[in-house]
């Protein structure tokens, strides 16, 4: 290969030319996924996120005054490259008015895991609620082991009452 001389690898990586030494060296330069603005499917509390503010005709920046957050924590969220945390997620829950997914479609653990979320409880403060020890709820949210009957249903109650506060969704 010749000094000075631009060659182009695959995408991951690029020759750029150094035009005080002149000669090539390489350089990682990562590659950005192209986000279509209107989501096609809802997948993701992310992507419902950005369909209802779509909808709503509101901007990223609107969004964060809302959430008291950036616009560009709203841009991480809505791509998916940050989960909002409990803090928010009780809040965007709210703000979306709706449960975004369809409940047979979910197994038991998510759904106990999206309850806390929508109701905003710790895994302490919804074993304090269940009447179990966290450890119980912690395991049943990672499918490590099924809690005893009594706790089962306690968890199913907890999870209607959850569900009851949102409609169903339209997707």
């Amino acid at each position: 290969m010749e000094l000075g001389k631009h060659v182009p690898l695959p995408n991951e990586t690029q020759w750029i030319r150094c035009i005080v030494v002149k000669n090539c060296f390489r350089v990682k330069r990562p590659i950005y996924p192209v986000y279509p603005v209107y989501p096609v499917e809802v997948n993701t509390l992310g992507d419902c996120l950005r369909k209802v503010r779509l909808d709503r005709g509101l901007s990223q920046s609107d969004v964060g005054r809302i959430f008291n957050v950036s616009k560009v924590t709203i841009s991480a969220w809505e791509l998916n490259i940050y989960t909002p945390t409990l803090k928010y997620a009780k809040s965007i829950f709210a703000f979306i008015g709706f449960f975004p997914f369809k409940d047979s479609e979910l197994s038991f653990e998510k759904k106990l895991y999206y309850s806390r979320l929508i109701l905003g409880d710790t895994q302490r403060q919804a074993a304090k609620i269940i009447g179990c020890d966290p450890s119980v709820l912690r395991r049943t949210e990672r499918d490590q082991g099924i809690p005893r009957a009594r706790v089962l249903e306690k968890i199913q109650e907890y999870i209607d009452a959850a569900f009851a506060t949102l409609s169903k969704s339209p997707y």
